[in-house]
């Protein structure tokens, strides 16, 4: 739950900043997912054979 609202709060402190595209967003997750958990989402999706 907590990471929840921390990544909530990060993700508005971007959208106030000068990181507007998406693809900045989807590059940030990435490397917060590996930095924290070893994985990026594309990797998690992969080893769990989600397709979207």
């Amino acid at each position: 739950m907590r990471s929840i609202v921390i990544r909530d709060e990060l993700t508005e402190r971007w959208k106030n900043s000068e990181i507007k595209e998406q693809l900045e967003y989807a590059i940030l997750t990435a490397e917060i997912s590996k930095a924290t958990f070893g994985l990026t989402p594309s990797e998690y999706k992969k080893i769990k054979g989600l397709k979207n």
